[in-house]
């Protein structure tokens, strides 16, 4: 779907992830309410106000907002020059993230790296490096050289890269603001998964304008006035067939191997399982730690992107430094790894809940008090008990006042 990305960013794909997550949602619903038990489990979850979003109650819906407005960005910006793009040359590119997620950490979560830290992201940028040396040395292969569908070589602009790499900064910014959300509140994963997806919807529509934005050759830029025609062949094209035969990137739609759509439909088991499980290592971990390990399976997307059996005509071999590039990269998840993850205070990052009893009070990070909802005074929740202290005496509560930093 060379010329409509745009409509498959903005539209077929976050309405596409959405239903596979709701299948997702209401399977992980039946399990905890007749597999484990948990009668809190009903199909109020799906409600925007749901008693279990967090141990505290429910969570507020412009935060769940915010959850993916940087990821829908971060969809457009590297979903545009994809096609355009070699995949091994995008999997390294996607390490990029590791950078800003890092950068945006320490001033926004509080996060303070060790030199064994700094030393693994510095590994993945050398390993970006490595991956194209020859290529800039020796000009073989040319610098931007992709294969489209139909297995025909072309070159691609440089401004392409420019903006795959620019589209990495808000997915950067979209995991640090998930890790302050999920550890400040204990915000349930599959919940935040659920609501923020339901909002991706809204932001793809609201940000469909920008497919009138100019954009680099052989993109197709349509007017507002083609809107019609231009939904009308972009569903033709995800079905399969090609819209019009005089357009060279349309007749790509038809590629033998599948349509998009069959290929969509295997696409959306792998994704959303993948988002679920990457955004519970963000709140078991931190973001920067879920972000170096998907390092490794940009490792594997390397690797498996050789095989004609899962890229078609688009697969290519692998080269010598590219190899080379991956093998630094996991290296600099075992460098990343030799030291825990520490906030400004000293404390482990590693868990999955923000908050410690101690000496019978209760302590949070300061990043997470910020992220606090609610009174400074609540009952007593049944899925309550890393949050506040209940004193049998007087059957009451003690909870940390959401926005003063004190612990009462």
């Amino acid at each position: 779907m060379v010329n409509y990305q745009l409509m498959y960013v903005n539209i077929f794909w976050p309405i596409g992830v959405q239903l596979m997550t709701y299948i997702l949602c209401a399977s992980y619903v039946l399990y905890q309410r007749y597999r484990i038990g948990d009668h809190s489990y009903s199909w109020s979850f799906f409600g925007p106000r749901s008693a279990i979003a967090t141990p505290a109650g429910a969570y507020p819906q412009w935060r769940l907002a915010c959850f993916s407005v940087w990821d829908q960005l971060n969809a457009m910006a590297t979903g545009l020059p994809s096609p355009f793009i070699d995949q091994t040359s995008q999997s390294i590119m996607s390490n990029f993230v590791v950078i800003w997620t890092v950068l945006i950490s320490v001033p926004y979560l509080g996060m303070r790296y060790a030199t064994e830290h700094l030393l693994g992201c510095a590994l993945i940028l050398i390993s970006c490096a490595v991956a194209v040396t020859v290529q800039l040395q020796t000009g073989h292969p040319p610098l931007g050289e992709y294969k489209n569908a139909d297995g025909t070589l072309a070159a691609s602009s440089p401004a392409w890269y420019a903006l795959y790499i620019l589209g990495t900064v808000p997915s950067g910014i979209s995991n640090c603001y998930k890790q302050r959300c999920l550890k400040g509140v204990d915000l349930e994963v599959m919940y935040a998964t659920l609501w923020s997806g339901n909002w991706q919807i809204m932001w793809g529509l609201l940000l469909f304008p920008l497919n009138w934005v100019p954009l680099p050759a052989p993109a197709k830029v349509v007017p507002p006035s083609q809107f019609d025609a231009y939904l009308r062949d972009s569903l033709t094209c995800f079905l399969g067939r090609a819209p019009n035969a005089s357009e060279p990137l349309d007749v790509v739609c038809a590629s033998k191997g599948g349509s998009a759509f069959d290929w969509f439909i295997v696409y959306l088991l792998f994704n959303v399982s993948f988002n679920v499980l990457l955004l519970w290592l963000t709140k078991r971990m931190s973001a920067t730690w879920a972000t170096i390990a998907t390092v490794v399976c940009l490792d594997l997307t390397c690797l498996f992107s050789m095989s004609p059996a899962l890229m078609g005509h688009e697969a290519q071999p692998m080269t010598l430094q590219q190899y080379l590039a991956l093998v630094i990269a996991a290296i600099a998840m075992i460098v990343y790894n030799l030291k825990p993850e520490m906030d400004a205070e000293g404390r482990a990052v590693e868990g999955a809940h923000a908050f410690e009893l101690r000496a019978s009070t209760v302590a949070s990070h300061p990043s997470d008090r910020a992220s606090l909802i609610g009174r400074s005074s609540r009952s007593c929740h049944s899925r309550m008990p890393s949050v506040a202290s209940c004193r049998s005496s007087a059957s009451r509560c003690s909870s940390i006042a959401p926005w003063d930093g004190d612990a009462h």
